[in-house]
């Protein structure tokens, strides 16, 4: 992403803005002395991307956000955003469809996806881990469990994820990978026309 340095900006400021180091920012710009920025200059600057609990085995395994960002994906029917204020994980939930009978509802035992319950220490998440469509759109969806007491750095524990149903022929394995190379080109081409303010 390019970012134009504000006039009394610095790379620690910049860097810490956008969530990497100094150095990252030199070596990327070719910058030898950092007492050479100037206000106006165009720097590339890296984006963080939220890491998910999306399946391996779904169809948008490959979803990949930048921080400040949203995607549609499963037929329209959830939107994940990523946010530094979600610690970069992928946050997702179900959006109102203009076809309620499209989109089923996915829950994990009580909650919906994107829906928490805290106990403890624990928080614990209905997640989106993805979707499968080869007998109609199935969501999947699972739980995850973060410790909200060690607030420095929650680890999430690996999900109590829905297995998704089909088959896995070589053919259909060719429709995923085209299906996600759809995916990113879209994403792509969005970003570019977010940042071309088209």
């Amino acid at each position: 992403m390019a970012h134009i340095v504000a006039a009394g900006s610095s790379l620690e400021k910049i860097a810490s803005e956008f969530g990497t180091e100094k150095d990252v920012l030199m070596k990327l710009n070719g910058i030898t002395d950092p007492k050479s920025l100037q206000a106006g200059q165009v720097l590339d600057v890296p984006l963080h991307a939220c890491s998910s609990s999306i399946s391996n085995n779904s169809l948008d395994r490959g979803l990949l956000l930048p921080n400040g960002s949203y995607a549609l994906t499963a037929a329209n029917c959830i939107q994940c955003s990523c946010s530094s204020s979600s610690k970069y994980q992928l946050s997702c939930n179900p959006i109102q469809s203009l076809n309620s009978t499209v989109c089923p509802v996915t829950k994990c035992g009580d909650l919906y996806i994107g829906n928490s319950t805290t106990s403890g220490c624990d928080q614990t998440t209905c997640a989106y881990e993805g979707y499968t469509n080869s007998t109609g759109l199935k969501i999947l969806s699972g739980l995850t469990t973060q410790s909200t007491c060690n607030v420095g750095s929650p680890q999430a524990q690996p999900p109590a994820s829905s297995q998704p149903e089909g088959n896995s022929s070589p053919n259909s394995a060719g429709r995923l990978g085209l299906h996600r190379y759809w995916i990113q080109l879209i994403v792509l081409f969005q970003m570019a026309l977010f940042f071309l303010r088209f």
